[in-house]
Order: structure tokens, then sequence, then C-alpha cells
């Protein structure tokens, strides 16, 4: 189990100045900002378990370990809970002290069990869209419904807006994929469902190829109808966001509700950039400036204090 220097480092990678962590929670306290960063380091180590592992049954007992360690989170014995603390891993050691009550410490365990679960579950195999929808709502999506949980004045306030952090999550979780993909296509995963590429006859297998090739025209025009099924199925998803809200506006009220919408902003603007750059993703990965990401995260909170958040959700 690692030392506390080590979990230290971790958390200071996490929110270093200039990561798109960073600027998501400059409007909260530093507290708050530590318990994000134990949550994101935490998810970012399951997805990266997930991806990147080489041998499935390591990977497969590594998640079991996890779960083992959340049901101490989310034990409704506080006195047993108390007791076992002293076994917890570092990271979950310092998310459940920093947690306001028992009844939190549940509805966070639980949530981040079903993240661990879902990732269990997964083939990394989408025959549709829906597959792939449900694979990131109970990812990115719980993800996002932890955050707000961890940060939220009334945890029974959730209740109105989990389905909305919930599909922040999924839309945040699509502009992951597309800013992975070429790494997933090379470790031999293909992400996208198998349907969009089924119109092209196109295996998974040729896709990283396709996508790095500009001498051909048919790969061209392939990369071309293929971003334009994957735009076109991230509007889908912030209309669905965008209907969400226009029937729940009092959801988005309170500033736990915040960060997640100034990461789904700077994800937009890098989307944006890398299609005006070509969509090169095999030959380098596009970033936004700190600069960039700072003016992202100051309009949010003014179009947030203000309430304008139709500008928010937008995907243009």
């Amino acid at each position: 189990m690692p030392d506390q220097t080590v979990i230290q480092e971790l958390l200071s990678s996490t929110v270093r100045p200039g990561s798109s962590f960073y600027y998501s929670s400059l409007p909260l306290t530093e507290s708050d900002k530590q318990t994000l960063a134990i949550v994101f380091s935490l998810f970012t180590e399951w997805l990266s378990l997930h991806y990147r592992h080489t041998e499935p049954e390591l990977k497969h007992k590594n998640l079991q370990w996890w779960l083992l360690q959340l049901e101490t989170i989310s034990c409704n014995d506080h006195a047993e809970s108390q007791s076992a603390d002293s076994k917890l891993h570092p990271l979950l050691l310092r998310l459940s002290t920093s947690l306001k009550n028992n009844a939190q410490r549940q509805t966070i365990g639980r949530r981040l069990q079903s993240i661990i679960g879902t990732i269990l579950n997964d083939k990394h195999h989408y025959e549709d869209s829906e597959q792939l929808d449900s694979f990131l709502r109970n990812t990115w999506g719980s993800f996002c419904v932890t955050i707000s949980a961890c940060l939220a004045p009334d945890p029974a306030s959730m209740d109105t807006s989990t389905a909305i952090q919930e599909q922040i999550g999924v839309c945040i979780g699509y502009y992951n994929l597309i800013k992975q993909l070429a790494v997933q296509l090379q470790s031999g995963y293909c992400p996208l469902p198998l349907s969009w590429l089924s119109d092209h006859a196109l295996p998974p297998r040729q896709l990283l190829s396709v996508l790095g090739d500009d001498s051909d025209p048919d790969n061209v025009h392939l990369r071309s109808d293929l971003l334009a099924r994957i735009c076109s199925h991230i509007r889908e998803q912030h209309r669905t966001l965008g209907s969400l809200v226009r029937i729940r506006p009092e959801a988005l009220t309170t500033l736990d509700k915040l960060p997640p919408l100034i990461a789904l902003r700077i994800e937009v603007a890098r989307l944006k950039l890398t299609l005006k750059n070509g969509f090169r993703i095999t030959k380098y990965r596009i970033q936004l400036s700190p600069l960039r990401k700072l003016w992202i995260s100051w309009r949010c909170r003014h179009h947030y204090k203000a309430r304008r958040i139709d500008r928010l959700l937008a995907h243009d």
C-alpha cells in the first residue's frame, strides 16, 4: 500500500496548476478541492486498469480488491466502519474522514462501487451507441454524481439533479473517448460502437490506420463521415442534457454542480480545436493553454452566477 508521501504527490499532480481539473475546481475551497482530487484520482486509476492493463486476471483481482475496500466506506454500521478504517487505502481513508456523515459515506461508497462493477463487466465491445451510452452513464455519469454528492450542502438535494449530473458525465465521457481514441486503438481496443463502422465495412483493427492516413482519398472521406457521426451523437447528448435542465432548472443552482460544467466546457473547446487542426489524433494530442482554461473557468462562473445555464450546456 503506498505511503503518505506518494499519496500527497499523486493529489498534488491531480490539482497541479495548468491541469483541466485545476481550473474546473477553482470556485471551490481548498478542502473541497482535495476531496475532489481524491475522487478523481481513484476514478482515473480504475479507468487506467480497465484500458491499459494487459493481464485481465490481474486487472480483475485489483478491481475486486478496490470493491472490498469500498464496502467499508458504504458500511451501514458506523462503529464497524470506524474500526475498519485502519485497513483502508490512504486515499479512501482521506475521503472517508472528509465526508460529513455516515449517510453521505454510504451514498458515495455505493456510487463508487457501481463504477467498479461497470468496469468489471465491460468487455471493450459495444454493438451500438446505446451500449456505449450505458457504459459512460455508469462510469463518467456516476463520477459526476459522486462529485456533487461530496460537495452538496444537503445530500437530500441530490435526488433532483442525479439525472442531470449523469448526463453531464455522458457528455464528458464522449469527449474523453475522442481524446483517448488513438491510445485505445493502439492498445487493441475499439471504444466506438461497431454499428458506426459497419456502414463502411470497416473492421475495428483498421480504424487506426484510417485515422492516420491522409494520402488515400477514400480514407479521408471515411474519416470525415465518422467524425460527422461522432459529432452528431455528441450534439444529441447535449440536447438531452438541455431537455433535462429545462425540466428541473432549480437543480443547477448550487456551487457543487459547477465543476463538472466547467470540465464540460473545457472539453468542448478542446474538441473544437482538435477538429480545427484536422483531427490528427494519431500524430499528436491537442491541449488548451492554461490561459484559455482560466478564461473558460471564469466565463463559466460568470454565466452560472447570472443563471445563463444554456450558455454552459451548448455544444458549440
